[in-house]
């Protein structure tokens, strides 16, 4: 009996940790996602007095991740050949 109450213990807490880890790693993905839709939007209203050094520490990471991915899908390509 207390081995199934540790079990349905340590299931609860894993559970418990996933459930938390994915409200934040939505919360960060949700806040990237719209602060980029945010500066495109200043970007296509050419309000490009509004953009902050922030938007712009923005763009610079999105060509990072963009530049990251096709990097990796290259060499993916390389190793399918």
């Amino acid at each position: 009996m207390r081995d199934i109450i540790y079990i349905l213990t340590r299931i609860f807490i894993l559970v418990a940790i996933f459930i938390i880890a994915g409200y934040f790693i939505s919360f960060i993905i949700g806040n990237f996602v719209s602060s980029l839709i945010d500066v495109f939007l200043k970007i296509s209203n050419k309000n490009f007095s509004e953009l902050g050094i922030l938007d712009f520490l923005l763009l610079i990471l999105l060509v990072l991740i963009i530049f990251r991915f096709y990097k990796y899908s290259k060499k993916i390509k390389d190793i399918k050949k």
